[in-house]
Formats: structure tokens, sequence, C-alpha cells
């Protein structure tokens, strides 16, 4: 292909202005599409004054203008490396000028657009802006400070993200990643007090939605992260002051301030370091907790459940270090399992937060428990029963958390991995009861339940969750119509004992073929203990004969029961089976 003829061909017509705006448009896309391509360089240089001129004619439209400006963006975003940092170094105060003016423009997509692509060149040349004018340096670092604070939502999500870009590129070379100090340029320590209060007036945008405000806090962290204890002292005194204005906005301006302290310290490559916020958290915590429950706004309420994370993820390497100074202790620890159980049952974006905060409190303990450290759910002493019971707590709120249905299968799989970290904390064995949903799955646990005292019991719409014990067993009965709560409980907890207790119903023949199909499927060749029950025994027509369970039974090498919960045949044989297993310490199919 001759991109010569082509892009001479574009470039005139360009030039001669000869076009309509439409065409003029598309002209302007195909340059926009050719810059990317891998050509030699010179390409660029000759491509780049048309985009240039494209932006930069008044008498233009604004479709022209923002479509000279994206192919700007799309030169120095996916063009390749060595020809897009030419072009930008070679043309920077071309191109910084452009952009400056553009950000001015009345059009909302041609600011936010100029903004993008001060944020790409933020985010990729960091370097090449040591190229640039100063004075115009200058005015267009006042631009971008103008617009976080004032312009329209879309614009400073893209204003506040250039410092963002600025922040981490300073950051990695404070660390000593990618450029050398010579290079570094210091702009967010030289603009840090107007810098930090703008990005603090972000944080009280309550007419805008959360993505301003969320932009806002990783920003602020980024530059606590860089500039440490000198920004906190700047951060200090806002949320002092707006925690105690009465008011949604200022509340969760503060909060959302102390969401991004808590962000700074605890990141590995922070000069923001955990010691330093230990004494906030340790003050904040009963507050959060208390405003987390009881708080009548959604937006606060997400705010909340943040900062209740953050400080679960700062607690948990003190618990490992033996730090003196402890946020998490065993007096608090059922508050927070409480508050994080309570907020499951909020909007959506709450419960995720909650889910993820659950499973890093359970991941932690775990992993200090490991370390002869005290595990709150599994400690002993006058307080164990509580703690046991603030497991089982929390076993429920996240079995009902995976039934709603105003939550997105993300979140769900959020849920069950919460689940599957949270049960590692428990020593008891696993006894699953699947099948389809009205098998009979409640009564046949009803049925095993009827000899034994139940320490705790929970029954929910679509899930069993007890508890049994024994003087030789401790066993947690889980009652399910689906595999995943099998498959989130199973997948880290093969050094315990499971037995899985696959049911149907003889008078369902749909009820067969799904346990069958998750025997050949889901099950394959899992190495747990396998029971098949044939159950409503007791009725007078049957779907399945008992030669079709049988024959299930011993293609697969397990166990067949025929059972009746009505009459009670065979449930305690069923359960015999069970207790001789699991006090066997097999984990293997019989």
């Amino acid at each position: 292909m001759d991109f010569n003829h082509i892009t001479d061909s574009l470039r005139s017509n360009i030039s001669q202005m000869q076009n309509g705006h439409s065409s003029m448009q598309g002209i302007i896309e195909t340059l926009g599409g050719l810059i990317c391509q891998n050509l030699p360089t010179v390409h660029h240089y000759q491509i780049l004054p048309a985009l240039f001129k494209g932006v930069d004619c008044l008498n233009e439209s604004d479709s022209v203008r923002l479509a000279s400006l994206q192919a700007i963006n799309n030169t120095i975003t996916f063009a390749p490396t060595f020809a897009s940092t030419d072009v930008v170094t070679g043309h920077c105060n071309v191109i910084m000028k452009i952009l400056y003016e553009a950000t001015f423009s009345p059009d909302i997509k041609i600011r936010q657009e100029a903004f993008g692509c001060l944020g790409t060149i933020a985010n990729k040349y960091y370097g090449s802006l040591g190229e640039c004018n100063d004075a115009l340096m200058k005015v267009t670092f006042k631009a971008i400070i103008k617009a976080m604070k004032n312009d329209v939502e879309p614009v400073a999500v893209k204003a506040i993200e250039f410092w963002q870009f600025i922040s981490v590129n300073e950051l990695n070379i404070e660390l000593g990643h990618g450029l050398s100090a010579t290079q570094s340029r210091g702009l967010v320590k030289s603009a840090h007090m107007t810098l930090v209060d703008a990005l603090l007036k972000t944080l009280k945008r309550q007419n805008d939605s959360l993505s301003i405000r969320k932009a806002g806090v990783n920003c602020l962290s980024f530059v606590l992260q860089l500039c440490g204890k000198e920004t906190l002292k700047l951060v200090h005194p806002f949320m002092i002051e707006n925690t105690k204005i009465k008011g949604l906005q200022f509340l969760d301006a503060a909060m959302n301030a102390f969401c991004s302290v808590l962000l700074a310290a605890n990141s590995n490559e922070s000069i923001l370091k955990p010691d330093d916020v230990i004494a906030d958290a340790i003050k904040c915590l009963d507050f959060i907790l208390h405003s987390l429950i009881h708080s009548e706004h959604d937006i606060l309420k997400e705010t909340f459940a943040n900062c209740l994370f953050q400080i679960i993820k700062l607690s948990i390497p003190l618990l490992y270090m033996g730090k003196l100074v402890q946020i998490i202790t065993q007096e608090n620890f059922p508050s927070i399992v409480h508050a994080l159980c309570g907020s499951m049952e909020f909007v959506p974006s709450v419960a995720c937060v909650s889910f993820v905060a659950m499973e890093t409190l359970a991941i932690g303990f775990n992993f200090v428990g490991k370390e002869n450290c005290r595990c709150p759910w599994t400690s002993s002493g006058t307080s164990s029963t509580e703690h046991a019971c603030l497991f089982w707590q929390s076993v429920q709120a996240l079995l009902i958390a995976t039934l709603r249905q105003d939550i997105t299968d993300p979140m769900r799989k959020t849920a069950y991995h919460a689940l599957s970290k949270l049960v590692l904390c428990s020593t008891y064995d696993d006894l699953f009861i699947m099948g389809c949903r009205g098998v009979g799955k409640t009564s046949l646990i009803s049925g095993f339940l009827k000899d034994l005292s139940a320490t705790s019991s929970i029954t929910t719409t679509g899930y069993d969750f007890k508890i049994k014990t024994t003087d030789s067993i401790k066993l947690q009965i889980w009652g399910a119509a689906d595999p995943y709560v099998y498959e989130a409980v199973r997948k880290e907890r093969d050094h315990r004992s499971v037995v899985m207790v696959l049911v149907y119903d003889i008078t369902d023949r749909d009820s067969f073929n799904s346990v069958r199909d998750f025997i050949q499927g889901p099950l394959g060749k899992t190495c747990i203990n396998v029971i098949l029950v044939g159950n409503k025994y007791d009725a007078k027509q049957k779907a399945v004969d008992s030669s079709e369970g049988k024959e299930l039974a011993d293609g697969h090498n397990i166990p067949f029961f025929e059972t009746s919960t009505i009459t009670g045949i065979k449930v305690g044989e069923v359960f015999n089976y069970i207790l001789e297993v699991i006090k066997q310490g097999s984990s293997r199919r019989p």
C-alpha cells in the first residue's frame, strides 16, 4: 500500500479546506487511523500538522475539532512507542498549547478529550514534559486545577486523572522505578497545597455521581503516598472540620479523605506508613462501625464500608507482627463482624465492599492463626461460644447474600469467594446435602439431627446450614440446591473430612437426572466420600426405579440408600454411615 500517496492526498484535502464538515471529519479520522500504523516517523511528522489544524481552525465545527483531538490522543496512545515518543517530544509545546486552548471549549466532549489527552501524556510521556515551556505548563496546570473543582463530572474526572498519573510517575521515580531522579520535575510537590486543596474540594461535590469522588480519593491517596506526613497535615484539619459540620456532603467528604489516608498507608510502596495512621484508625473505628449500620444514606454507608475495609487491611499485619498496639481486638471483633454481616443486606455496592472486607478479615485471621496468634473465630476461653456463633452468623450472612436477586453475578462470586476463605477458620468437618429443591434435603437434615443436639441452626430459602456435635465429631452440615456452595467451601479445605449426600426424589425424574449429571460433571473424580440417596421411598407412585439408582451408584463405586423422611426408613442408617466415615478420618471416596 502506498502510504505516501494516501497521506499526501488526505493532507492536501485538509490544507485546502475544500470539503464540508462531514468530509473533513472523515478525513481526519482516516489520518488518525493511519498514524497508528507502523509507519516511518516521518509520516507522523507529516500527518500531525493536519490534525493540529483540525483542532486549531476556529471556523471548523466541534465535530471536526473533536475528531482531531481523538486522532491526536490515538497517536500518543497507540502509535508504536519509538514514533509516539519522538512525536510527543518533538511537538511538545505545540501539543500542549492546542490541548490547553481546547480545555476552554464550550463543548463538554472536546474539554473531556483534551484533558484525557493531557492525562495520556502525563501517564506515558512524563519525561517529555521537561521539553515544554514553563509558562505554558503553569497555565495548563491552572486550567486543570480549575476543572477539578468546577467543571462537569466527565471533564473533572479526566482532570483528576492527569494529577494521578503525575503522582504515580513521581512516586515511581522516588522509589527508584523507571525514570531517573534527574528526570523528576517535582510537579506534585511544587503544586502541593493547591493540588491537595482542589482534591479535597472534589470530595464535597455531592451533586455529581460517585465517580468524581472516587477519582478524588484515589488521586489523593497517591499524593499521600508520595508526600506522606506533609499531605497528612493538610488532610487532618479537613477531616476534623467537616466531621463537625452537619450535612451529608461534609461527613462523606471527611470520611472519603480518611479513606484516602488508609489507602495510602496500606500501600507497600508508600512514604506514609501504617504507624502514621494507627491512632486515627483506633479513634475512628467505633464511630465507623456505628455509622455503617445506622446511617440513613446509601452514599455514606458505602463510604463507611470502604473505610472499614481499609482499617481491616491495615490491622492484619499488626496482628502478625505482634504489635503492642492493635486496632482489632478480642473486644471489638464481635462489633466488626456484626457490622459486616448487617451491611451485607444493604444496597449492592455496600454489600460487595462488605464481602471483600469479610474475605480479608478471614484470610488475615486464618493466616495469623497458623502462626500461633489467637484467631477470634476459633479462640478458646470464656468468649469462645460467642465467637463461634459469630462464625455461623458470618456464614449465614454470606449464604443469604448469594441468593439476592439485585446483585450481579460478579458480586455473587465475590460472596462465594469470601465464604471459601471464611470456612478456613473452622476446624469442623463438612457434610454436604445436595439436590434439587423439594427433594427433602431439609427433612433429611432434620432426621440427622433428631438424636443429637444442634449447636447452631440456620435455614434460608435455598440453603440450610447447621452445626452438629457429639463427643467424637464436630460437623458442619450444608444443604444446597446448587453446586456453588460446595465449590466455595471445598475450594481450600482439603485437609478436612467431607461427605457429600446427593439426594433425589424418586417421584421426580428430573431430580434424578440432575444428580446423575452432577456426578458425571462437576463432581468428576473429586476425592471425597459420596453417598447417593433416593428419598420419598414411602411414595406409592415412583418415577425412578430402585434399580436405576443402584446402577448409577455401582457405576461410580458409591453407596446407595433409599429413604423416607416421613417414616424414617433408612435415615438412621445413612447418618450412621456418615458418622463412621468421618470418625475414620477418610477424605477419599469409598
